[in-house]
């Protein structure tokens, strides 16, 4: 087998350590830029809520960034209409 013959086994790494570099640029310029953008994008729409259960109190849920705060799952379901999930 041409890739287990010992003189062309150190040209191999050299083009695997190029190859790996090359995918490194690609990725580190192009792909990951791309997935933080829609990922940023992704976090922008969402709408986060709080519900108090004991844990964090409403005043540490609204500074967190909860749009609403809610006592209990059960008023959280009943306000659901409203916040516009399940259209």
């Amino acid at each position: 087998m041409p890739q287990l013959d010992i003189a062309t086994f150190a040209p191999q790494l050299v083009w695997l350590a190029i190859s790996f570099i090359l995918l490194y640029v690609l990725m580190a310029w192009v792909g990951l830029p791309r997935i933080s953008k829609a990922i940023a994008a992704r976090r922008a729409r969402m709408l986060g809520v709080g519900v108090l259960t004991g844990a964090y109190g409403e005043d540490e849920l609204t500074r967190a960034g909860a749009f609403r705060v809610y006592r209990d799952a059960a008023e959280l379901y009943g306000a659901i209409d409203e916040l516009g999930v399940l259209s």
